[in-house]
């Protein structure tokens, strides 16, 4: 993105007018398409954001392409180890602040903190192929 760019994306943020659960898009030749929410359109009609006075707009309706929300590994912990567990009946939502945060990788070895899997509802799944 220019140096103009980023610095309407800078202003808009501090205004609370970029909307962020989408991205940039580049447009033909040198357009942009930001993502803006209503308000912006709402005050920018009124001419009351005069930091925009160089800048050519158009309004336009464009499928921006939200963004993607970052892979974390312990949603994909959270979700085998509940369905390993529904599939038991075993499944309680408390159990969900019993799985480990973070944890550390040394080869074909995981290092869990000493303060998971700690309820007595893990000895119930027994020898499954999780354990």
């Amino acid at each position: 993105m220019s140096s103009i760019g980023l610095c309407c994306r800078k202003y808009l943020k501090q205004c609370g007018l970029w909307e962020n659960s989408y991205t940039v898009q580049k447009l033909a030749g040198s357009h942009v398409a930001l993502p803006v929410n209503q308000q912006f359109v709402n005050e920018f009609c009124s001419d009351s954001h005069h930091f925009f006075k160089d800048i050519e707009f158009c309004f336009s309706s464009v499928n921006l392409r939200k963004k993607r929300s970052p892979h974390r590994p312990r949603d994909d912990l959270l979700s085998a180890v509940k369905s390993l567990c529904v599939n038991q009946s075993l499944w309680h939502d408390y159990l969900a602040s019993d799985l480990p945060r973070t944890w550390e990788k040394h080869g074909d070895l995981v290092l869990l903190p000493s303060n998971c899997f700690s309820s007595d509802v893990w000895k119930l799944l027994g020898n499954s192929r999780f354990m």
